[in-house]
C-alpha cells in the first residue's frame, strides 16, 4: 500500500527499544479507554433525552408516574408481606422493577426515581 506502514510498525520504528507486544497492549488499552468514554457519553445523552421528554411531554409524564406509582405501591406491600412472613402473598414487583444500571433502567431511569422516594 504505497509504502504505508501499520501503526505498530511506525511506533516500533519510533521506539525500537519497546517490544511490539507492549505497543500492542497499549493500543488495546487506549481503544478500551476511548470506548468507555464514548459509552458514558451515550448514557449521558440518553439520560438527558429522558429528562427532556419527561419535562415537556405530559402524556409521557403521566405514564411514567403511573408506572412509578405502581412499582412503589407493590414494592411497599411486598415488604410488608415479607415482614409478616406471608410469602405466598408476595407478588413479582421486585423481580420486574428495573435495578440500577440495568439495560431497561438506562432508557427509563425508573430506579433512580424510586430510590429518591418521589412517589
Amino acid at each position: 500500500m504505497l509504502g504505508l506502514k501499520s501503526r505498530q510498525e511506525m511506533l516500533g520504528l519510533a521506539f525500537p527499544d519497546i517490544p511490539k507486544s507492549r505497543i500492542r497492549r497499549e493500543g488495546q488499552r487506549w481503544k478500551k479507554e476511548n470506548a468507555r468514554i464514548a459509552k458514558k457519553e451515550r448514557r449521558g445523552a440518553i439520560a438527558k433525552k429522558v429528562v427532556d421528554i419527561y419535562s415537556h411531554d405530559l402524556d409521557y409524564r403521566f405514564l411514567y408516574e403511573g408506572v412509578l406509582y405502581f412499582f412503589a405501591v407493590f414494592l411497599k406491600t411486598d415488604m410488608q408481606h415479607l415482614n409478616y412472613r406471608l410469602t405466598r402473598k408476595i407478588n413479582l414487583a421486585a423481580k420486574w422493577c428495573p435495578s440500577t444500571d440495568s439495560s431497561f433502567d438506562r432508557s427509563t431511569m425508573l430506579s433512580e426515581y424510586c430510590e429518591e422516594g418521589n412517589p
